[in-house]
């Protein structure tokens, strides 16, 4: 420190002078900065030490638990390659198997095949017709039969309860019990026929009020007798259509009656006539017991159509809103036809379906129809 003194009169004193120090406090001392320091190097090891030993538990508890899912993945995998390895077992099994229930059912499809009409024996006693047969499955509760007795070629087309093997059980008992009839018994009147085979399958299937079985058949059963043109007909549930041109009348019995059948459809100068089935089945039925089928005689005319079917063609779904194909368009399509040679026709019929069944759609059920060009 420095100083000097002047008095009034200006006289300078000799500057004095006085030296001293001032130490800092404590906390601002080297040595504090340097305690400083050294903790802070403390206090961050420490904090590395307890965040490593942390980690390093952390990581052995991790590890502890990578191995062990590793262990149960492990084990899963084994275990997977053991399921795999039953299933595989399995599918092979399951694939023999199906081979061997696929080669049974095309086998039985054989003998479906052999049972039903021979195309040689429609050529010869129904050489004007067709058969549009379509099963839905490889063997069919559809079938049809024919035979011929007495100048009268008899014909049915025929729907059993349900498709596929099934289906082809009971289409095999319908046609042996009408082999039966026709051939062994000379049973020719379609009605009668019909009467057989109910019986015949209420007592084949033990069937009766109390019985649980349902199983049974629809039918249109036809009689034709050429010489004459005269047609029987009888059905369970299931009709026939005859087609024919407007300008050769209505249709009448042999012996000249009017059979007040009125046409269901007309167009373009063909009319189409439905003769209505029974509605029974040919099956035990409540409220049927007893009751017989109803024999239709008809006088047919040069140039007629006539068709039986089932219900697989007109029920089939399919066009753009996936809907049934229904039984008046069906009928309207049998009409559009009758220019059509019976060749001809089952080739139409048959694109038809196709067509309306695209790619969307599956067969639902069998498909089976007849038509005779008189």
């Amino acid at each position: 420190f420095k100083v000097k003194a002047i008095n009034k009169y200006k006289h300078e004193s000799e500057e004095m002078q006085y030296s001293f120090t001032i130490l800092p406090p404590w906390y601002r001392t080297i040595w504090s900065y340097i305690a400083y320091f050294l903790g802070f190097i403390g206090i961050v090891k420490g904090a590395i030490e307890i965040s490593s030993r942390s980690l390093k538990a952390i990581i052995e508890e991790k590890t502890a638990e990578v191995v062990k899912q590793k262990d149960e993945i492990e084990a899963k995998n084994a275990n997977l390659e053991n399921a795999n390895e039953e299933i595989l077992l399995q599918k092979h099994e399951i694939e023999e198997k199906n081979k061997d229930i696929v080669d049974s059912i095309n086998y039985a499809e054989k003998i479906q095949r052999a049972i039903l009409p021979q195309e040689e024996m429609r050529q010869e006693i129904l050489p004007n017709s067709f058969v549009l047969f379509k099963p839905k499955d490889i063997v069919s509760g559809d079938f049809y039969w024919m035979s011929k007795h007495d100048g009268k070629v008899l014909f049915t087309a025929a729907d059993c309860t349900g498709h596929g093997v099934p289906g082809a059980f009971m289409s095999m008992i319908g046609t042996a019990l009408l082999n039966e009839t026709v051939n062994e018994q000379h049973n020719t009147e379609p009605a009668k026929i019909l009467d057989y085979v109910k019986a015949g399958v209420i007592k084949s299937l033990k069937q009766s009020e109390f019985g649980e079985s349902k199983d049974g058949m629809d039918a249109a059963l036809c009689g034709i007798t050429f010489s004459t043109k005269v047609l029987e007909f009888a059905g369970g549930n299931n009709p026939l259509y005859i087609v024919r041109q407007s300008d050769k009348g209505a249709l009448f019995s042999p012996d000249g009656k009017d059979l007040e059948i009125a046409p269901y459809l007309e167009d373009e100068g063909l009319s189409l006539y439905e003769i209505k089935a029974d509605k029974m089945p040919l099956a035990y039925y409540p409220s049927t017991e007893g009751k017989t089928f109803t024999n239709h005689v008809i006088q047919l005319k040069e140039g007629d159509s006539i068709y039986i079917s089932s219900d697989g063609f007109p029920d089939q779904f399919g066009g753009e809103k996936g809907k049934k194909f229904m039984y008046k368009k069906f009928k309207k399509l049998l009409m559009s036809l009758f220019e059509e040679s019976m060749e001809n026709q089952h080739v139409l019929l048959e694109k038809s379906i196709t067509n309306w069944m695209g790619s969307e759609h599956e067969q639902i059920d069998d498909i089976c129809i007849i038509g005779v060009k008189i």
